[in-house]
């Protein structure tokens, strides 16, 4: 049976593509072959395999709300160099199908979807694709040069990532991301030009430098939010950038654009992250350990914080209403950069420095809490509101990367009321969209499973000596903490 001609698919909903079936009859005769000149291959992208043509054509379009993140470069990488690789490396073409058959199959089946019991059709042609992706990957690359090499690499492994979360086998999938981050940490003298030399990667002729933006982008991203669920890795890129921004007093002043707002936010979570990921590895050895520029880096963080708030106050004037806002994606995306930075300050206001924190919330930064609750509602009537006006089969995930369950996450993990905790914890498990293929009803349980029990806050009190200094948020909320900002700021000089 000859498959269907392709045709533009809504996104919401799922084409009518059949895997072919493995036969048990005897092989078809096959053709003679006339002497003479070999068929020469087009360009076409429909010359290999049809049902393979036809996974590609329908999921690719669909990629770049699925898979990707909002950067500058997102329908770059996705519309071109994806497409691009999928021609000329069959390794790539192989991973892309997986992905995509993989897709069709979680579309049909939901949450039916399990990595026991026997493989139905679907699932034996997608562990198929991603044989022959594996052992085409081990043929091309021997003899291509490294910046090549690495793309094909980094393509699969994103691919193979998303497999994996779609099959629900999370280990797999976090060995997946493992390799990939311990790639990108590592790269080769070929691969670290292109970051050292923008301006030589960056033309017509080469997009070698907006191809591995784009991908440490990607996996900083990724590494930020399974922070939580490997807290024995470290975050290998998000150090690296940390290490590259950490003196960078001042930040930025002037508001350009959204991409630009959402960059800077972006980069202080992951920095944030990073130095709390530092703070935690203290092990009582003053000797490996700056005490005082730990609190200097904490100090250049919560300035950054501040600077960031100052250009969110500019992006509300033009964004901050969704009935005033030119688009509704521009309001959503603002609404976004909002509760992605609130949930940086707060972990970073629970970041625990060896020495205790450096300042406790009084109590009325309550608040705080209540504004990403209220933010994050805010996001779930304003995605609502545009589905209804969007037209049918629009997406539901306007190519916006929220990060709502993370940051619901963040804010529950450190809250100090039972009440309030227990509600951002149910507002994250029971979160009514998907940003991503990434996030999703697993994700929230996994983080759900991984809460800790709460613990009403003691009235705070000065320090004492001889208490030891506790290692997580949940243990520091119930130590004798330091006295509030606004206690040191009011505490009148002593007569000495």
């Amino acid at each position: 049976m000859t498959p269907p001609k392709s045709s533009p698919i809504p996104s919401g909903l799922v084409p009518p593509i059949t895997p072919p079936y493995e036969s048990d009859g005897h092989p078809a005769k096959e053709k003679r072959r006339r002497a003479g000149k070999p068929k020469v291959r087009t360009g076409c992208v429909t010359c290999g395999d049809m049902v393979e043509s036809q996974y590609i054509q329908q999921f690719l379009p669909l990629a770049e709300d699925l898979v990707g993140i909002t950067h500058i470069h997102n329908t770059f990488f996705w519309g071109h160099v994806v497409p691009e690789y999928c021609f000329t490396s069959k390794a790539v073409r192989h991973a892309m199908v997986a992905l995509s058959s993989a897709y069709h199959d979680f579309k049909l089946a939901g949450s039916n979807i399990t990595i026991f019991g026997p493989p139905s059709n679907t699932e034996r042609y997608i562990i198929r694709q991603y044989n022959l992706s594996l052992n085409r990957m081990a043929e091309e690359l021997n003899g291509l040069p490294m910046r090549k090499r690495y793309g094909i690499i980094m393509i699969c492994c994103v691919s193979f990532f998303y497999i994996e979360i779609l099959r629900k086998n999370w280990p797999t999938a976090m060995m997946h991301l493992a390799n990939g981050i311990r790639l990108m940490s590592n790269l080769p003298d070929a691969v670290q030009d292109v970051f050292r030399h923008p301006e030589i990667f960056s033309h017509d002729r080469d997009n070698s430098h907006a191809r591995a933006t784009y991908m440490t982008k990607l996996l900083r991203r990724w590494e930020g939010s399974a922070a939580f669920m490997r807290i024995n890795s470290p975050p290998s890129l998000s150090l690296q950038a940390y290490e590259t921004r950490k003196s960078n007093v001042g930040g930025v002043r002037e508001f350009t654009s959204l991409e630009k707002l959402q960059e800077h936010v972006d980069d202080l979570f992951q920095d944030i992250n990073a130095f709390s990921w530092m703070c935690r590895q203290y092990n009582g050895d003053d000797s490996t350990w700056d005490h005082a520029a730990a609190r200097f880096q904490f100090d250049i963080l919560h300035q950054r914080c501040y600077h960031i708030r100052e250009l969110l106050k500019k992006a509300k004037k033009l964004y901050g209403n969704m009935e005033d806002a030119s688009n509704p994606r521009d309001f959503l995306k603002f609404m976004g950069c909002l509760l992605r930075h609130r949930g940086a300050s707060i972990a970073l206001d629970f970041t625990p420095l060896p020495q205790g924190m450096a300042y406790t919330p009084p109590d009325e930064e309550e608040d705080k809490f209540l504004e990403v609750a209220s933010i994050a509602e805010t996001i779930n009537q304003a995605l609502r509101a545009s589905l209804a006006s969007e037209a049918s089969g629009s997406s539901p995930w306007f190519n916006v990367d929220f990060g709502v369950v993370t940051t619901l996450y963040i804010a529950a993990s450190n809250c100090y009321t039972v009440s309030m905790s227990e509600k951002l914890f149910e507002m994250m498990i029971n979160w009514p969209w998907r940003e991503d293929l990434w996030d999703g009803p697993e994700l929230r349980r996994q983080l759900y499973d991984l809460r800790k029990p709460i613990v009403e806050v003691p009235k705070a009190t000065t320090p004492d000596s001889e208490t030891p200094v506790p290692t997580t948020p949940h243990l520091i909320k119930l130590a004798h903490r330091p006295p509030s900002r606004a206690a040191v700021s009011t505490t009148p000089p002593s007569d000495d």
